[in-house]
């Protein structure tokens, strides 16, 4: 049980060796300091794994968290987080992923899953207000993902006699065969940089379904509804929140790794393309959307709606564009939809798969070249099934680069500083519930809309001195009437969940659950540095690009008049 609101007040461990389901201690201390969500996450799986294990052994666990703010009406609150030991790196994996699985886990009256053990039989779980059911699917074992879901909502719907409302994850077909980069998805939405599908087959869990009718605490609705008006027209102001992403998605980043060299082309070979345009969102959106959308509760609306002979889906976002695009020499877009779909539906991590097929385009053979479809979907199908144990193995050996966070974190500079505050406040609105991208606005505005200025240039490399100046006033008392990063989180945190929270707070909740990944190896946050791109040791985790002197003379970049700060006084 717990004294804040926003938590449902259990942690379930299910133990599938025994079919057996207890309650697992997560006291309001642990609340406290580690929020919820992805740092909660990494605390309970460093918690349960007791010394270094297989990460597809039965004891090997994972964990499924949510935040207190999941669920409760909170802008972009929809989020929850799967952690595990990866099968690609050996380091913890953990991600987060969108939609409503989050919410209707805790409407079935869970906070988080600890998941041990193994099933006898390929199974899917079935959770509905703090009852769990086991179910055998030897029939769906194979099934892809679109079909594997149908069917548990088809199953669902006849055991209730009724239309379900209710959240899903599953795993496609090369989960099932281990393949070690496999992921997991909820719906449409794919659990983002997981790795963990493997983990979910080694335990013949192929999915779980939560619903239920419980309601999620809040404790002060009026005040949270009212403050979240504000809340929301902040986010509609921003440029990146308010303008690019619900215009473009996440694809309307490629300009910024083009302008600054970050672009991956031909398998990282080159971070600039003459062809970028072609897989940018601004064209996706002129010939492609139909619409946007978003997760319940998001503001934003980040994802494009497209129309293609298998009905409406959600379109491709950044990384499907580049990895699929640029880094294969690939600029037809209806390609990329059509294999990031392929992806998709065999359960395998996009990101992952798309390098190791650029690997493959590079070395010559397996039936792929660079500028070419043919053979494509075929060699995403043969390593779905598990044949290209090779191939599998080299993934390891490819560029795990967080492209969205380069162009994000490339607005704001990469002194160390400033990207170590970065991570903490990453991992602090991760552990809320809520979606990183709300993070995107406590960027200045005029930072964005000045990008490429000299003006925007000296104020990066300011950066570390502000973030200095930012870690002591978050420290001082809300009193003193400071308006600071997080504090619309802040009060979110208050009158949803009556947990009262500074700066400090949540720098050090975020902290907290950083600390913890790293008792297990440190997150899997391995990076390969691309061959071409060597600049990237200085620019990671994020990156500018220095002005040149012919920029500044062409006047592509403008020096700001600093005349009057010498001015006298009349």
């Amino acid at each position: 049980m717990t004294n804040y609101s926003g938590y449902m007040g259990k942690v379930a461990l299910l133990d599938l060796s025994e079919g057996e389901v207890r309650d697992y201690p997560w006291s309001d201390e642990d609340r406290r300091q580690y929020i919820g969500g992805k740092a909660m996450a990494e605390k309970l799986l460093a918690d349960v794994l007791k010394g270094k294990t297989d990460a597809l052994s039965p004891e090997s666990p994972i964990v499924i968290a949510t935040g207190p703010l999941t669920g409760t009406g909170a802008p972009c609150s929809n989020h929850f987080f799967v952690a595990a030991l990866s099968p690609l790196g050996g380091g913890i994996s953990v991600s987060g992923c969108g939609g409503d699985f989050g919410l209707y886990l805790k409407k079935a009256g869970f906070d988080a899953l600890v998941i041990k053990g193994k099933c006898e039989n390929p199974t899917w779980i079935v959770m509905k207000n703090d009852k769990l059911s086991f179910n055998d699917c030897g029939d769906m074992w194979g099934m892809e993902l679109s079909a594997a879901q149908e069917e548990m909502k088809k199953r669902l719907d006849e055991q209730r006699n009724c239309n379900v409302k209710c959240g899903m994850l599953c795993i496609g077909p090369a989960g099932e065969n281990l393949v070690p980069f496999a992921s997991v998805a909820s719906g449409e939405r794919d659990v983002i940089h997981c790795d963990l599908g493997a983990v979910f087959g080694s335990k013949n869990l192929k999915g779980i379904v939560a619903t239920g009718n419980n309601d999620v605490p809040v404790a002060d609705r009026p005040s949270a509804v009212k403050s979240r008006v504000d809340w929301i027209a902040a986010l509609r102001r921003h440029p990146l929140t308010g303008d690019l992403l619900p215009v473009m998605g996440t694809a309307g980043f490629v300009p910024k790794l083009q302008s600054a060299g970050l672009l991956p082309v031909k398998n990282y070979s080159a971070g600039t393309s003459d062809r970028a345009s072609e897989i940018g969102g601004e064209s996706f959106a002129k010939d492609h959307n139909i619409g946007c959308t978003g997760c319940t509760y998001c503001p934003i609306k980040c994802e494009r709606l497209m129309r293609n002979d298998l009905g409406t889906l959600m379109g491709p976002g950044l990384e499907a564009m580049v990895l699929l695009g640029s880094n294969i020499q690939n600029y037809d877009v209806n390609l990329i939809i059509k294999w990031s779909r392929k992806l998709h539906e065999l359960g395998l991590d996009l990101r992952t798969a798309a390098n190791v097929l650029a690997q493959a385009m590079d070395e010559g053979g397996h039936g792929v070249a660079f500028g070419k479809s043919e053979g494509v979907c075929e060699l995403f199908s043969e390593i779905a099934s598990g044949e290209a144990v090779e191939l599998a193995k080299a993934a390891v050996e490819t560029p795990r680069l967080d492209l969205e966070a380069l162009a994000v974190g490339s607005y704001i500079g990469e002194a160390s500083a400033t990207a170590q505050l970065w991570a903490e406040l990453n991992e602090a609105v991760a552990s809320c519930g809520q979606c990183e991208k709300l993070l995107y606005s406590e960027i200045p505005a005029w930072l964005v809309k000045k990008d490429g200025t000299a003006a925007a240039f000296i104020a990066r490399k300011l950066m570390p001195v502000a973030v200095a100046l930012l870690r002591i006033a978050g420290k001082l008392p809300e009193s003193v009437g400071l308006s600071l990063p997080m504090s619309a989180f802040a009060t979110e945190m208050k009158h949803s969940v009556g947990m009262e929270l500074s700066l400090d707070d949540f720098l050090t909740a975020g902290k907290n659950g950083i600390e913890a990944a790293k008792t297990l190896g440190g997150e899997d946050t391995k990076v390969v540095l691309p061959k071409g791109l060597t600049s990237l040791s200085k620019a990671l985790p994020f990156a500018i690009k220095l002005p040149t002197l012919d920029e500044i003379k062409s006047g592509a970049l403008r020096l700001p008049d600093i005349t009057g700060l010498f001015a006298r006084k009349a």
